[in-house]
């Protein structure tokens, strides 16, 4: 596959008054043509800071790009003007916010919201951006689009207006859409026509998508790859099988454990949690950022951060147990599948 985007050693710090937040550190990944990758992680891993640098849409001061390059087809977007910047948002790269009620104008019909991103960016007479705007509105799958065009933000429902935000994504025909928690707002049934219109959406147009989430569970049938983000850094990353099925590092299967699953039976029915909070990301730690919660910490865990060991083809885990001297760790859910197994062939016999 073609590879559209090259993220490299980015890192991506806050100055407050209260010092430097250093939200992103270290972070390094590709984006190829027409596929969707997904990066998870819990409120304040650094995911959403990761996919607003992408077209600079984190205030600057007080943001601050430290290090690192965003390549877009081999042009570093972080050398770019604001007025460069202005081309590339919405033509090349468009984004799905994760509130539409707070990201579309109340005061403007969504008809004029979707021609105003169209004819910022394509040289189009007022009648014809209407046409397309009406065949976005059908695409997305919006009813009685012609009158629906003149009405306001308020007169929709959640999952309609958020169609509204992909049809306005979309528009231009951008190369990459950043998905920032687009179902997070929206209840299950809603959530799973998001995403179907968004896959189908990407199949016709060949659009390549950024997927940010923190549920696991969103991404599982959407994804070809997974970046699992920890700390401000990439903790693991792999293809949607290997991390849901081969996962190497602690802090993806405490995710995993946190998705409620038809395939294990808990007697007391609650749901497993990471217990203790993020890193201060003030003051990061020296070594791991997880190894304050993780159950298999070692001594040089908290000196020395890992690196990013090669667990497969194309599957990397930051995670000093993957090294060969290691204690050999198995993924407990894979344990607690092997004896749930284990305990029905018993029953049975």
């Amino acid at each position: 596959m073609k590879k559209i985007l090259e993220v490299k050693n980015l890192e991506v710090s806050f100055d407050t008054y209260a010092g430097e937040v250093q939200a992103v550190r270290d972070v390094s990944f590709d984006l190829y043509e027409g596929e969707t990758l997904a990066i998870v992680g819990e409120s304040g891993s650094g995911k959403s800071v990761t996919a607003k640098s992408l077209i600079r849409l984190n205030p600057e001061p007080p943001a601050r790009y430290k290090a690192g390059e965003i390549l877009l087809h081999g042009e570093n977007i972080l050398d770019k003007k604001e007025k460069e910047m202005q081309k590339i948002r919405g033509s090349k790269i468009g984004m799905i916010f994760q509130d539409p009620m707070t990201s579309l104008n109340p005061t403007m019909t969504v008809g004029k919201q979707i021609i105003e991103a169209l004819m910022k960016h394509q040289k189009v007479a007022k009648s014809e951006a209407r046409k397309v705007a009406l065949e976005m509105l059908r695409m997305v799958q919006i009813p009685n689009p012609e009158k629906r065009f003149d009405e306001y933000p308020h007169q929709f429902s959640g999952g309609m207006r958020q169609r509204v935000m992909i049809a306005i994504a979309l528009v231009c025909n951008p190369q990459i859409l950043i998905a920032d928690e687009p179902t997070t707002a929206l209840d299950v049934t809603i959530q799973a026509q998001i995403l179907d219109l968004m896959k189908n959406l990407q199949e016709k147009i060949k659009t390549s998508i950024i997927l940010i989430t923190h549920d696991l569970g969103v991404v599982a049938h959407s994804a070809q790859r997974i970046i699992v983000m920890y700390g401000g850094k990439i903790v693991e990353s792999g293809t949607t099988d290997q991390i849901f099925y081969k996962s190497r590092h602690p802090y993806t299967w405490g995710l995993l454990n946190s998705v409620p699953r038809l395939d294990i039976h808990k007697e007391d029915g609650r749901l497993d949690s990471i217990e203790g909070t993020p890193p201060d990301l003030f003051a990061p730690p020296q070594g791991c950022p997880f190894a304050d919660r993780c159950e298999y910490a070692m001594e040089i865990c908290r000196k020395k951060m890992p690196p990013q060991f090669e667990t497969g083809e194309n599957h990397h885990s930051a995670c000093w147990l993957n090294h060969e001297f290691a204690p050999k760790v198995e993924n407990p859910t894979q344990i607690a599948k092997k004896l749930q197994k284990e305990e029905v062939q018993m029953r049975e016999q």
